[in-house]
């Protein structure tokens, strides 16, 4: 999962393409990976124009090219500006104006038809790729253009990098037309350790496009015209009617031209707001998908499995109250815990008690019940709730006998290790209680703070049946009710051992168990 600290929506990916394309081109690719690696993103996030990053993680990207490019160290990752490691900041913002760097905004920047009209509009352009900057035009004429970028209040996205790459890309605008790079004046500088200014000033010296270019249909059509009130015989007339034509020609185009800048101009900046807001609510989503999903994983330690996949599949809140349905229950507890606890460190205890539960609840999630609560030395399951299960009955004596194994095998791997000795054990032994009966499932509590719970005679009787172990010298006991609906490879395993009455019941309970 990406660490959303790196991928909030802060600054665009348009910022790096530059970078990326002219680092790839010096070194190699596997340089280039090494550093979109060590500054936390994958490579594949980081080549996707419509993509942002945060501020922090352009820091970390910077750290990582001196790092990797140059052997420094991110307190120094801040050179002077005549060094390599600015230059190369310089050279990526140079190529930004380049088609393939532009991608599908390429046409709407072109029609804008000039340098002077790409300076006049940068606010638009900057506003999609850095929302913290505010660019004032304070001159754009005769070639010359000033102009001063600040950063909005409480905004701290103006890392010295940006500076470095936006002085290249301020020279490389005109070459969008074909024309040579601008030749631009750093007046005032934000980042300057001695004397730090409130904004970047920049002076800008650019070649407009030729006269030839755009003024020769207009010129043409203004020297038709005028040669039309000198001339008058008719073999010239032809030539000036033709002339007159083009320079209908070219007004008709520089208007339809004028035209469409005003209205692709008009279309950046309504673009430019729209994906910087769906990205926005995407990256929102995303994040409160995540933090779903943290809440989740932080809650399911308390929940059975079970009951979480229903949650799931409900759309309503949970509610006090519950169903009568019939199932099978399952208490588990450890025998003799008392001598044990009275014996042992309470942290040894506390680890004893986790890896056994561990080791019981994952046998009984294979056989499909769910662990109700932990009830301090010992464990209630259910096999039927919340999730219907047709064979119960069966499921839950199976899972004792597993259970049973499973408790050797942890015996076992605590004499190997040592515990046993340390705890001066020869080993940990369990009893079960398994009875079948009807209950009400459902949530019990208040409305601040709620459980899912079984309520009913069947969970005394499965309580009363495992306390019982301890009188007749056995393990597991379950009921007649549970012992008639079990398929015969059980019932032999599970001989008669009497009626007997237990604990808070009147009614006798025929008992069954090894």
């Amino acid at each position: 999962m990406l660490d959303p600290r790196l991928t909030e929506p802060q600054l665009s990916n348009r910022l790096l393409q530059p970078l990326i394309a002219r680092i790839g081109e010096r070194y190699d690719t596997k340089t280039l990976q090494q550093i979109l690696e060590d500054a936390g993103l994958p490579v594949a996030y980081i080549r996707d124009p419509e993509k942002r990053v945060s501020v922090l993680y352009m820091t970390r990207f910077r750290e990582a090219v001196g790092a990797r490019l140059f052997g420094l160290t991110p307190e120094q990752c801040q050179p002077s500006m005549e060094s390599e490691f600015w230059q190369l900041w310089r050279e990526a913002g140079q190529r930004s104006f380049e088609r393939e760097m532009l991608g599908s905004i390429w046409p709407v920047i072109w029609a804008m038809g000039s340098p002077r009209q790409i300076y006049q509009r940068l606010a638009n352009l900057m506003e999609e790729a850095n929302p913290g900057t505010m660019v004032s035009v304070l001159k754009n004429s005769s070639g010359v253009a000033v102009l001063s970028f600040s950063c909005t209040e409480g905004w701290d996205g103006e890392g010295p990098e940006v500076c470095w790459s936006r002085r290249g890309a301020l020279e490389g605008v005109p070459t969008i037309w074909g024309l040579p790079l601008a030749r631009v004046e750093h007046l005032k500088c934000m980042h300057d350790p001695r004397q730090p200014a409130e904004a970047c000033l920049y002076r800008i010296h650019y070649r407009q496009r030729s006269v030839v270019e755009i003024g020769v249909p207009v010129l043409l059509g203004l020297i038709g015209a005028r040669l039309a009130w000198w001339m008058s015989p008719e073999p010239l007339m032809f030539l000036i009617g033709g002339m007159a034509g083009v320079g209908v020609e070219g007004w008709r185009r520089l208007w339809r031209d004028r035209r469409a800048y005003r209205r692709d101009s008009a279309l950046l900046s309504r673009v430019t707001v729209d994906v910087r807001e769906q990205y926005q609510r995407l990256w929102d989503d995303e994040q409160q998908l995540r933090r779903v999903l943290l809440e989740k994983q932080r809650i399911s330690p308390y929940l059975p499995l079970d009951l979480l996949k229903l949650l799931d599949q409900r759309a309503e809140t949970p509610t006090l109250g519950g169903e009568s349905r019939e199932i099978t229950v399952l208490f588990c507890d450890i025998a003799s815990y008392s001598t044990l606890s009275e014996s042992l460190p309470p942290d040894e205890v506390l680890s004893l008690l986790n890896a056994f539960f561990t080791e019981m609840e994952e046998v009984i999630g294979d056989g499909h019940g769910a662990v109700l609560s932990y009830l301090g030395d010992g464990l209630m399951a259910a096999f039927g709730a919340p999730r219907d299960l047709p064979n119960h009955c069966e499921q839950a004596v199976r899972c004792s006998l597993a259970m049973k194994s499973r408790l050797a095998e942890l015996n076992e791997r605590w004499r190997t290790s040592g515990a046993m000795e340390r705890w001066g054990l020869k080993g940990v032994t369990a009893r079960w209680g398994v009875h079948t009966g009807r209950v009400v499932a459902g949530n019990l509590g208040s409305q601040r703070r709620m459980a899912y719970s079984i309520i009913g005679d069947a969970v005394n009787v499965a309580a009363r049946l495992e306390a019982l172990n301890k009188t007749l010298g056995s393990w597991l006991l379950i009921s007649g009710a549970t012992w008639s609906r079990l398929p015969a490879d059980l019932q032999v395993q599970l001989p008669s051992l009497g009626v007997h009455t237990v604990k808070g019941r009147r009614q006798t309970v025929t008992v069954y168990g090894c």
